[in-house]
């Protein structure tokens, strides 16, 4: 099995930061009637003392992306949310997003503020939330402030919504119906009751006033009315109750989970294994996952766990395919949680699923310039293009050879444009003078993931004349070598001039500027040598042709191309190298 370290370090790197919570409010629906905002106003104010980041939609409705939680409220009668608007909200709840719905309480007229709300929360918009805010309203006879319609609420589910409660104050509140998967969080005393928008009908068993469902990742928090955060100066219930510590709970995103996956939601898996895939999941924010429901599937495939399915630890497991699919190059494999929860139930998540593309196929080669194996008399740059379709290319893995020339990808020399590789050359310079055949090779990979990135290199050639170019400008018997190229601390530099005597040995940057001096003749008395010691090739003691000298770059000098140049009177022949610090 692959190291598990390998993989969960890398998960790591991709999982988004679980201190930051931004919270969305959509206030583009306008004010129920004569509904103050103040209570929701409060609610916001608070938030930001407790340095949450809040904030406010007033013209058009959309879900930012660093949106975490997303409180919408009922509106004006003919204010609606449109088609797309509720499959935003949907989509935005289904990969893992905190959804909040406030409605209004239902007596006289009121109730139908909630009814967009209630349409929301509809399996009418496709998808079933167990959830809907009655038109009613809660009177309590025996606990209750002020007036009988403002009850006191003792009970509360055992969760992390809320942790440490102990007394929540409700205005005029309707109660809410509650179907599987949703589960209430609060509810009422037996003194409680409610009553119907025509005082007709009376409900001694409708006292859940808060609840909470989900839908794939994402959770549903329903609250019956603004005046749980009601927060004024005669009637503070926000200090004397447990309605701030509500707030808290319920506006903080380290009380829900938060999943990471690897590969990502759409991502791409490029294997270099060909039928091995790995899928990871770990769970934030969670106490621990119960093994005995936990199931997912793949392609349909439903999984348990057993050798090909790992619980890594408390929060997180590992599915390795090896035997259950054909991973095929384009193709998807649909990955589902079928069933998971933590063990105390807290949050029972199911039917998420998300699709990963393979990505069996390293980048191709579309185009070259100048063809292979062709000749030609005159070029000014070579270039070739590469692209990767699935995975996308690994730019920083991009090495071009061009006979004992290496480039990379911030060469000066190079330049990568829209998948695109071009060397541009000049003539001056003479890269390639003395060959006639030139050799190139390219290696290259897609992006990495999971598992090893798919790599490849494409070996090809031309013949050129640019020879014959160079032979008109520079004596054919000067020959430069260099070695090693590209180099760290230092370099081997070797000039044959057979006949003709070398005057100086120079190194130029790519910007013309002359860095050294390795070399010279003894009339040069103004050229200062970086060699210890005088090194004159033309004297007499070395009449051979040959010449060899070693360059160490002053430590001031960057990394990149420099120009070796060996001079004899208009004549100069250049030579290429490469300083990696």
């Amino acid at each position: 099995m692959k190291s598990v370290l390998k993989i969960v370090s890398f998960l790591i790197l991709l999982s988004v930061s679980l201190s930051a919570c931004t919270i969305v409010f959509d206030d583009t629906r306008g004010w129920p009637g004569d509904i103050e905002s103040t209570d929701y106003d409060s609610l916001k104010l608070y938030l930001g003392d407790l340095g949450k980041t809040c904030i406010t939609l007033t013209d058009s409705f959309f879900i930012p992306p660093q949106c975490n939680i997303l409180v919408i409220r009922c509106g004006e009668p003919d204010s609606i949310f449109s088609d797309s608007e509720i499959s935003a909200i949907q989509n935005f709840v289904y990969k893992g997003g905190i959804l909040v719905a406030i409605a209004e309480h239902g007596l006289w007229s009121i109730g139908r503020y909630s009814n967009e709300v209630n349409r929301i929360l509809s399996d009418s918009v496709g998808w079933h939330t167990g959830l809907r805010f009655r038109k009613d309203a809660v009177f309590d006879t025996e606990y209750y402030y002020l007036y009988t319609s403002a009850p006191k609420i003792f009970a509360f589910e055992y969760h992390p919504y809320t942790s440490d409660l102990d007394t929540v104050m409700l205005g005029l509140s309707p109660s809410i119906s509650i179907e599987y998967p949703a589960r209430p969080l609060t509810w009422g005393s037996s003194s409680s009751f409610t009553i119907d928008s025509s005082y007709a009908d009376t409900c001694y068993s409708c006292r859940d006033f808060f609840a909470i469902s989900h839908f794939g990742l994402g959770v549903i928090l329903a609250v019956p009315d603004y005046s749980v955060w009601l927060y004024r100066s005669s009637i503070s219930w926000l200090d004397y109750y447990d309605n701030k510590l509500f707030a808290e709970n319920a506006f903080s995103c380290s009380s829900v989970p938060r999943f990471t996956f690897n590969p990502p939601a759409n991502g791409v898996v490029s294997c270099f294994e060909r039928d091995t895939l790995w899928w990871e999941v770990s769970v934030a924010n969670y106490g621990a996952i119960d093994t005995s429901i936990l199931v997912v599937s793949i392609n349909g495939m439903r999984i348990t766990p057993g050798p090909s399915f790992e619980i890594l630890d408390d929060t997180s497991f590992a599915v390795r395919v090896t035997d259950y699919i054909t991973l095929t190059h384009g193709e998807s494999v649909w990955v589902c949680i079928d069933s998971i929860a933590d063990v105390d139930s807290f949050f029972p998540f199911d039917s998420f699923c998300y699709p990963i593309l393979i990505d069996h196929m390293p980048p191709a080669i579309t185009a070259f310039y100048p063809s292979p194996d062709t000749s030609l008399d005159w070029f000014d740059s070579i270039s070739v293009s590469v692209i990767d379709s699935i995975a996308g290319l690994d730019t920083s893995s991009l090495i071009f050879m061009v006979n004992s020339d290496t480039f990379y990808l911030d060469d000066p020399l190079i330049s990568f444009d829209n998948g695109k590789l071009t060397l541009h050359l000049d003539a001056a310079d003479s890269l390639f003078a003395g060959d006639t055949l030139i050799s190139l090779s390219l290696f290259c990979c897609d992006m990495p993931d999971v598992c090893e990135p798919n790599c490849f290199e494409y070996n090809w050639g031309f013949v050129s004349d640019y020879v014959g170019i160079a032979e008109a400008i520079l004596p054919k018997e000067i020959v430069i070598s260099a070695y090693p190229n590209p180099f760290n601390s230092s370099v081997r530099i070797g000039v044959e001039s057979g006949e003709l005597r070398v005057e100086s040995v120079e190194i130029y940057d790519v910007n013309g500027r002359r860095v050294d001096v390795i070399a010279r003749s003894p009339q040069d008395d103004a050229a200062i040598s970086s060699n210890k010691t005088d090194c004159f090739v033309a004297n007499a003691s070395r009449n051979d042709g040959m010449g060899e000298f070693v360059w160490h770059p002053d430590p001031s000098l960057g990394s990149g191309v420099y120009l070796v140049l060996a001079k004899n009177g208009d004549c100069v022949l250049s030579k290429r190298i490469v300083y990696l610090k």
